[in-house]
Parts: C-alpha cells; structure tokens; sequence
C-alpha cells in the first residue's frame, strides 16, 4: 500500500489539483446583451493551464526518485509553482487583451487569486519537500543497505543452486 501520510507530496498534488481547477474556471465576466466568461487558461494565453499540467507532472516525477532527485524536483517544483502564482497575481488586475466583452465591462472574479494562492501554496510545499530533512533511522540517513545486501545475497545463493528458505524452513521445523 501506497504511503499516504501527510507530507510535502500529498500537498503538491493537493495544490497541483487545485491549480489545474482554478485555471479552468472564469478569471473574468461581463453582463451585457451576451455574458461573456473568460477562463483562465484564455486569460492567461494557455499559461495557467500550461504551469498547472507541468507542475503535476513533476509531482508525478517525485514517486519515480528518492533522495537527492527529490530534492532537485522540489527545487524546479517550487520554481514552477512561484512563476504560476506570479501568473495568477497578475492576471487578476487586467482584462485579457483582444477579449471582447460587448456592451459590459470585464469584471475579475475570485478565481485568479484562488489560482495565485494555491500556486503560491505550491511553492511553500515544493520547498518543504526540496529542504525537509531525512527522517531518522531510514535507510538513507543511516547509511544502511542491509535489505539491499540480503536479497543480493539470496539471488547469489540461488545462483550456484542454493535454496535460500531452506535454513529458513529448517528453524521453523526445530521451533516445534
């Protein structure tokens, strides 16, 4: 079973999801004979969407890597996230250029700072996740391999035709 305690990428999926939503959702409207919605992956020219979709992607990237490989994605993550907080800031002062909105004038909805946050929260997370310290008595900040030595061990002993349950077997059988 999957790991799924809170943490740094629990977060990042968390605020991936959140992000990908908000991009998708009316950054600006207007009231006139037609209402006319502009999402923010319009407002933005496909950006909002675009940083959205990446960062998740590296998210993703972060179940394939341990250790310093983490580190280096929560690194970019965080850039990714600050450049799409950043994105979304912006976009919530100004109408989209070339959008046109008939009779009424564009009025920004909550959903550019909704974007702006949860990237910004993103970016706090991908930092959490570059910068957390090893946790004690892992493998990693033990220097330990002994799992790693045990079953290479087994596939050397199944090599020259030794079985490697067997003693296991046999302590077994002496136990009763």
């Amino acid at each position: 079973m999957p790991d799924v305690r809170p943490g740094p990428v629990l977060a990042l999926w968390v605020t991936g999801a959140a992000t990908l939503v908000a991009a998708s959702q009316s950054w600006f409207s207007a009231e006139g004979t037609v209402a006319t919605h502009v999402t923010g992956t319009e407002a933005t020219g496909g950006q909002a969407q675009a940083l959205a979709l990446v960062a998740l992607a590296g998210v993703l990237a972060t179940l394939a890597v341990r250790g310093n490989g983490r580190r280096v994605l929560g690194v970019v993550l965080a850039a990714i996230y600050a450049w799409a907080a950043v994105v979304g800031a912006q976009a919530s002062g100004r109408a989209p250029e070339g959008a046109t909105f008939g009779a009424g004038a564009p009025v920004p909805t909550g959903w550019s700072w909704a974007y702006a946050g949860a990237a910004a929260l993103g970016a706090l997370a991908a930092a959490w996740l570059a910068w957390r310290p090893r946790r004690a008595g892992s493998a990693a900040s033990t220097g330990a391999s002994a799992p790693l030595d045990d079953s290479l061990t087994s596939w050397k002993a199944m090599d020259v035709g030794v079985d490697p349950t067997a003693d296991e077997v046999e302590e077994k059988k002496d136990e009763r």
